[in-house]
């Protein structure tokens, strides 16, 4: 995993294999091959210069959250395993690379649905439940300043698009079990 790859905003082209970012037309305006940028021209060449979005044939697994970072890494690195040959490939020929990328793409999809789709399942939820002190940093100036915040009649709130049980159990670990009367709203 290569943590300075990953952005937020970019998909996955599951025809193509590569990794594009679109502007605020929706057209293709960065993209890789695996890790290797491709030029304006190489760009237009693929995917022209119109607009791609909405995407209705469902082309692009979109990385709209955080979670979802390490996938456009582990894409990239299976798309240039698979140009290489190094991936085991159903169908021996010459389209085989090419064909592999719509399946890279779907296994993505897959895992995002399974480990991220449920608070049971998979293995980063159950980890973060068991070992919360494991994988997150507890600092209390936080909620300390919302504390002082509150105290000045500051309203607050929190909104984020993760699932119910997965705030709770991070809520509860870093602003303890009270956490919801610290605010006036919480949308979850």
């Amino acid at each position: 995993y290569d943590p300075s790859y990953a952005a937020r905003g970019v998909a996955a082209d599951g025809i193509e294999g590569n990794v594009v970012k679109f502007n605020h037309e929706g057209k293709v305006a960065k993209a890789s091959h695996g890790k290797h940028v491709l030029s304006k021209a190489d760009i237009e060449r693929v995917y022209g210069t119109g607009p791609w979005l909405p995407d209705p044939e469902r082309r692009f697994v979109m990385v709209c959250s955080y979670f979802e970072l390490p996938l456009m890494s582990i894409f990239a690195r299976l798309v240039e395993a698979a140009d290489q040959g190094a991936l085991p490939l159903a169908v021996p020929n010459a389209l085989s690379k090419r064909a592999m990328y719509p399946e890279i793409a779907a296994a993505l999809c897959a895992s995002l649905e399974y480990n991220f789709g449920s608070f049971d399942r998979g293995w980063y939820f159950p980890a973060i439940r068991e070992s919360p002190d494991k994988y997150l940093y507890r600092d209390d100036s936080t909620y300390d300043w919302i504390a002082v915040m509150r105290e000045e009649n500051t309203r607050s709130l929190i909104a984020t698009n993760s699932l119910h049980p997965y705030v709770n159990c991070l809520m509860d670990f870093l602003a303890g079990k009270s956490w919801r009367d610290q605010f006036d709203l919480t949308l979850v």
